[in-house]
């Protein structure tokens, strides 16, 4: 399964948070999304993959308040499983003094069975 690339929507902050700081917040975010990500077996017994493109909605708290699927894969299963992962989720917090406050995120998660 791939690392899923993140871009952050949103103006940049007038008391900005250093890049490094965003960086990491970055790095943290796709650290979770893979940790926490799960190939539904019924869809590994099927042979489905795809690439599910998400849009979320971050709270300051780092709790997810709304996510909707952008491009679905193909498979049904993969896109529930992907919004799944995200209902109610608490991913790490945006840096302090980042703004918006909420802040909205778009990834592609790609499932991909190894051959």
């Amino acid at each position: 399964v791939s690392v899923p690339t993140v871009a952050v929507a949103g103006p940049p902050a007038a008391a900005s948070p250093t890049a490094d700081a965003l960086a990491s917040w970055q790095q943290a975010l796709i650290a979770w999304l893979d940790a926490h990500r799960s190939y539904p077996a019924a869809a590994r017994r099927r042979g489905e993959q795809g690439a599910v493109g998400v849009r979320f909605t971050l709270a300051e708290s780092g709790e997810v308040t709304e996510a909707t699927i952008q491009h679905g894969s193909g498979s049904a299963t993969l896109d529930e499983a992907t919004l799944a992962m995200l209902r109610g989720a608490h991913l790490p917090a945006p840096p302090p003094s980042t703004e918006p406050a909420r802040r909205t995120i778009s990834v592609s998660i790609r499932y991909q069975l190894e051959r």
